[in-house]
């Protein structure tokens, strides 16, 4: 007997990303915030972002 398939909601991300990119118009010029980022989140699983800063 095979196992049974994976619930869909198990396999597929909840939140995806990929090549997100942020940049802020400041008087200094461009910042870039985020750039690149490529990332899931799936059901079950957490994710921290931490600033330079800490904050």
């Amino acid at each position: 007997m095979s196992p049974a398939a994976p619930d869909r909601n198990e396999v597929e991300p909840l939140i995806e990303t990929v090549e997100l990119r942020t940049h802020f118009r400041t008087p200094r010029g461009i910042a870039r915030a985020v750039d690149g980022v490529t990332l899931q989140i799936r059901r079950g699983q957490s994710l921290g972002v931490v600033g330079e800063s800490g904050s």
